[in-house]
């Protein structure tokens, strides 16, 4: 429905509520299931709204200043000889929109548009409602399923396209909402801040893919697209940062190696126990940025100066322990030592990644011992790290693979075992961090990687352009914080700032006159 609404008033209000009551006497006498009566008013609300919001507009008669305004810088502009129209699509249909503007003459940039700056108008057709909602879905699924829903429940068309180019809007405003606006409750006394990052790689289309689609017509807007497998492109990295506080939870050496090995699993077994404190006001981030290398230190700086104000509004008077725990990424590592000094944040190395090194030289070392023979001897050496022993763990692998005479492939992995352990070993105190109550494994920050971005851009065939990764994952990480509301209201007062940067002086008076020329008794 595309309607003028200068036909629109009060009558029409009138007439559409007769016929809601109409309905349901209707349903009533003829006895219609109440599902079915349930979806003629929702139908005829929708008509409900799109008349009121009309009469909304009518009431504004687009908006005459009078002849000349004067802009917040100074300037005088005119009024220009015509109104101009525009489109607008609500979650009740269509609308053209007749307004006054002001400039210096037709053809040249307007320098003020009234009623569009008093309703807040967006820069496109699309309202900042429907934007709202079809993005909230987009966060959670494919573009084309978004705008399935909304052309079911709203009988609305809002293409791919267009969802896509909102998207990329919205998203600009991300990194500012991040670095200004949110805002982390402080933890309680005692209680542990937790932070970790990962990186996680997200499929990338090939440039020769991308200029090949940006050429055909009828195609989604190159941000998402599904793929026939073996045309995939290549993964680039994300950095992933996460924070959140917890009580501290002390444990045993014994009790946590009890729990590592009930299912026999040392890499999928989890250390839990009914007790155990839950972590509090969760919150992550994940950052694309690269440099003209095509490198991501700019993501990491981005995900650990995060992570540092997380810290500071969390732990203003810095009683609080702050833990990094994180995997072996040697990068990660000197990034969260250059931005979070190691004298005010304890580095906690995730235990189950450390387990697959003790199973990888398990491996190396034995010659025809079975699955279950290697689970024993890596359960063995993880009794060694859990109690602070890291190296006399190396010592072990290094004195058996001579012992053994081990070469070849099986030696190399054992010295890489056993670097990786040597290279970590200041950050597996594990029996000093057990006994405060620290946790030692990082199933935050790898919850966060498959939450953020394998359940939303990774479905089969799925791959992406740069542009429109970075923007899922920055609305979708505001999204699972909670911060949605708050940052789309922060995206309209941004957006509304660029659209009317000279703001003109512009009469907010109501004009009662205006309800008697609409036919309002």
């Amino acid at each position: 429905m595309n309607e003028n609404t200068k036909n629109i008033n009060k009558d029409d209000i009138l007439n559409q509520t007769g016929n809601l009551i109409d309905l349901v006497e209707k349903a009533y006498k003829s006895g219609t299931a109440a599902h079915k009566v349930e979806q003629d008013i929702f139908t005829e609300l929708l008509k409900m709204g799109h008349i009121l919001l009309g009469y909304l507009f009518a009431l504004y008669q687009g908006s005459d200043q009078g002849e000349t305004i004067e802009l917040s810088d100074g300037r005088q502009v005119k009024r220009l000889p015509t109104q101009h129209k525009r489109s607008y699509l609500s979650l009740f249909g269509e609308f053209n929109l007749f307004r006054w503007v002001y400039g210096t003459r037709e053809g040249q940039k307007l320098d003020c548009i009234p009623m569009d700056k008093q309703l807040q108008l967006p820069s496109s057709k699309y309202s900042y409602l429907l934007q709202d909602w079809g993005q909230s879905l987009v966060v959670a699924v494919p573009y084309a399923e978004a705008s399935k829903v909304i052309k079911r429940i709203f009988s609305l068309s809002f293409p791919v396209s267009a969802l896509e180019r909102t998207v990329l809007s919205t998203s600009s405003f991300t990194n500012a909402y991040f670095d200004r606006q949110t805002s982390v409750q402080q933890a309680e006394p005692g209680q542990i801040i937790v932070t970790s990052a990962d990186c996680k790689g997200v499929v990338i289309r090939k440039p020769s893919a991308e200029k090949t689609d940006s050429k055909q017509e009828n195609k989604p807007a190159n941000i998402e697209q599904v793929t026939p497998k073996g045309h995939y492109g290549n993964k680039k990295m994300a950095v992933v940062g996460a924070s959140y506080s917890v009580d501290p939870y002390p444990r045993t050496p014994e009790k946590v190696l009890e729990a590592l090995f009930r299912s026999g699993d040392p890499l999928t077994a989890e250390i839990t126990e009914q007790v155990r404190p839950k972590p509090v006001n969760k919150h992550v981030r994940a950052c694309m940025d690269r440099d003209n290398k095509d490198t991501l230190q700019p993501a990491r700086e981005t995900i650990f100066s995060w992570i540092g104000g997380e810290i500071k509004q969390r732990n203003p008077s810095g009683n609080n322990t702050v833990v990094l725990i994180m995997d072996g990424e040697k990068k990660l590592w000197e990034m969260g030592t250059e931005m979070m000094a190691p004298e005010n944040c304890i580095q906690i190395l995730d235990i189950i990644h450390a387990a697959s090194y003790l199973w990888k030289a398990a491996e190396a070392l034995s010659l025809d011992s079975s699955t279950k023979d290697n689970i024993l001897v890596v359960k063995k050496y993880m009794g060694f790290l859990l109690n602070g022993q890291v190296k006399k763990v190396i010592r072990s692998f290094r004195h058996l693979a001579t012992r053994r005479k081990i070469t070849g492939k099986r030696l190399e992995q054992i010295k890489i075992s056993c670097g990786y352990l040597e290279s970590n070993a200041g950050r597996m105190r594990y029996n000093e961090y057990l006994a405060a109550g620290y946790p030692i494994g990082s199933g935050i920050i790898e919850g966060a990687c498959r939450h953020i971005i394998v359940d939303r851009m990774e479905e089969s065939g799925m791959r992406w352009v740069m542009a429109g990764a970075k923007a899922i994952l920055g609305l979708r990480c505001i999204y699972i914080n909670g911060d949605w509301e708050q940052f789309m209201g922060f995206n309209i007062q941004q957006e509304q700032r660029t659209i009317h940067p000279a703001t003109a002086n512009i009469l907010e008076a109501v004009n009662d006159n205006v309800f008697s020329q609409l036919k309002v008794a």
